[in-house]
């Protein structure tokens, strides 16, 4: 049996290798403790902010779409 020794790679993709390296750690965030007034005030304004996004979806509907939605109803 004759041994024929591996064909070495091209010489630029060995050049192109990298090594793997292990994804980079970020240091723990260090939080402040919320105040109370502050959290209430925040909360506050989430608050009205999702009221008034509820508030435009709940808006009705003009009258072809809902039409064209009773018609799919009817269907099923």
């Amino acid at each position: 049996m004759i041994c024929v020794p591996a064909p070495s790679p091209a010489p630029g993709l060995a050049s192109a290798r990298r090594p793997v390296r292990p994804p980079r750690q970020e240091p723990p965030v260090r939080r402040k403790p919320a105040l109370a007034c502050d959290r209430r005030a925040w909360l506050s304004a989430l608050g009205r902010a999702l009221k008034d996004e509820y508030d435009a979806l709940a808006a009705p509907v003009s009258a072809r779409p809902a039409a064209l939605v009773r018609q799919l109803e009817a269907l099923d």
